[in-house]
């Protein structure tokens, strides 16, 4: 599964890939391919990841380049 967030490591908005397995999942950015590894997996986890994508789709308001963010290796630095 891939998600748009932005990325501690870089400081940049990536395309980040989460692979999830079982009860555990890993979230790697696809710019800088820093990663982290072994997070929980739960329903906090979950409703986490459901809150950053909806505070990505307010940013694209205010941030149009933000839509540029379609495929693995995209990357957009704001001036926030």
């Amino acid at each position: 599964m891939y998600v748009k967030k932005k990325c501690p490591a870089c400081g940049h908005w990536a395309v980040f890939e989460l692979s999830i397995f079982c009860h555990r999942a890993a979230w790697t950015c696809t710019h800088c391919k820093d990663s982290v590894k072994n997070v929980a997996w739960d329903r906090q986890a979950q409703q986490a990841l459901q809150e950053e994508k909806a505070r990505f789709e307010e940013l694209c308001g205010r941030h149009p380049q933000l839509l540029e963010l379609k495929g693995t290796g995209d990357h957009v630095k704001l001036d926030e």
